[in-house]
């Protein structure tokens, strides 16, 4: 069973997250925050937790979206990956 990432097994989209957690948190300690610094825009701590839980909300709600659209789509039988 393919996936919309290609070759990838369904199994392995779940290791997916924390493997762009470790390598987001050195991206954003050492360019986004300090680009915002400079730009004289103070990102507090709780402003980075607020920020993050607005981002994971939205994405529950994206995903609920994609999940509705699965749903509520008849299958697909015709299409194959090339």
């Amino acid at each position: 069973m393919h996936s919309f990432l290609g070759p990838f097994p369904n199994d392995v989209l779940q290791n997916i997250d924390g493997y762009v957690v470790i390598l987001l948190v050195p991206v954003f300690d050492r360019v986004i925050y300090p680009l915002l610094r400079r730009c004289n825009i103070q990102f507090g701590m709780i402003s980075r937790i607020t920020c993050g839980f607005l981002c994971a909300s939205f994405a529950m709600g994206w995903a609920a979206f994609v999940q509705h659209m699965i749903y509520t789509t008849g299958p697909n039988y015709d299409f194959t990956i090339k």
